[in-house]
């Protein structure tokens, strides 16, 4: 099919969109990076910045979409959306600082150009990820045409990411690959608080500070498609091949959490939403929801338990909440008391 067809400025609008989703979802996962870090199996440096550059965008609608000359016409709307929307020329832009983050602090805002880290240049997201292996960096960008250098103190966060994709079909869903955790934009819809939004991130978090099965590493191209495309190739069609493949080759491949592993980790994303400062009487509305609606478009089931025993758990782990971080013991204390 076409999506060429699509204008310059329908572009530029659904970019502006996903950006803020992005950015929503990378707000409140660099929370969960940072508050659990000493609980992490893995640590990573990270300023805390969201950045695009025309050689990322080259690079990506290519690795996404095969043979790059059949979409000449689209990468040169791409380019031309985020120059309008970011000013953007030959280098790396800033289109997202996350809060609380060390790029925060220091100062760095929306539109800045990054020109060096540490005596580097800057051309492309790689090349900041490279870089980053310094507790202290010394950052120089441009802003209005003014030089700025900057010391930033690099923060030490969980090795985890968290990302926002969208589906060929309005799918309810979301699951983890490797040390990624996706959430469809549909369930970001269908959410009704913060609050929620935090517990269904620290669930899948969950499962992987307990190191539960996650997709095998054939399944890689989702790492690969959804983190890129949600930017970058802005139409409806966009992740048509990614979300097929999320949802059929998952079925297929029987990756679904058993019943132990999930309750342990209702258990846990209840006291984690909690010692991170959020409600979780009302996070654990979306589960009761859920369940009760029963949404056409929910696809969740596929890959969890998600039914009256899941209900019990988090009701009872919220009436009993822990004030710290949560133990095996503790969760296997609970089940006993409560006779799950």
């Amino acid at each position: 099919m076409n999506i060429s067809y699509l204008s310059q400025t329908e572009i530029e609008e659904n970019i502006r969109k996903e950006l803020n989703l992005d950015l929503k979802i990378k707000n409140v996962g660099y929370k969960i990076q940072k508050t659990f870090v000493d609980k992490c199996p893995s640590k990573k440096l990270d300023l805390g910045l969201m950045t695009i550059s025309p050689a990322d965008i080259r690079g990506e609608i290519g690795t996404t979409l095969g043979n790059i000359a059949s979409f000449g016409g689209l990468l040169d709307k791409n380019i031309n959306a985020y120059k309008k929307i970011v000013n953007l020329n030959d280098n790396t832009k800033v289109i997202g600082v996350i809060k609380n983050s060390s790029a925060e602090k220091a100062g760095i805002i929306f539109g800045d150009e990054i020109l060096e880290i540490n005596g580097f240049k800057i051309s492309s997201r790689s090349d900041l990820e490279n870089i980053f292996d310094g507790s202290d960096v010394k950052m120089k960008i441009k802003r209005n045409e003014k030089i700025i250098e900057l010391n930033i103190k690099n923060n030490l966060i969980c090795n985890i990411e968290f990302e926002a994709f969208q589906t060929n079909t309005p799918n309810i869903t979301f699951f983890r690959s490797g040390n990624t955790i996706f959430i469809s934009e549909n369930l970001m819809k269908y959410l009704k608080t913060e609050d929620e939004l935090v517990m269904v991130l620290t669930n899948e978090f969950s499962h992987y500070l307990n190191d539960t099965k996650t997709l095998v590493s054939t399944a890689n191209r989702i790492n690969q498609t959804l983190q890129i495309t949600q930017i970058l190739t802005p139409w409806n069609l966009s992740l048509a091949g990614a979300s097929d493949f999320s949802n059929d080759v998952i079925k297929k491949l029987g990756i679904r959490y058993s019943a132990e592993e999930e309750s342990y980790a209702d258990y846990m994303s209840i006291n984690l939403t909690n010692l991170l400062g959020y409600s979780s009487d009302k996070a654990k509305m979306f589960w009761e929801r859920l369940v009760k609606e029963k949404p056409a478009d929910n696809t969740i089931p596929e890959f969890r338990p998600v039914d009256s025993k899941k209900i019990r758990v988090i009701t009872y782990s919220n009436d009993e909440k822990l004030n710290r971080f949560p133990t095996k013991e503790d969760y296997d204390n609970f089940v006993k008391k409560f006779k799950i």
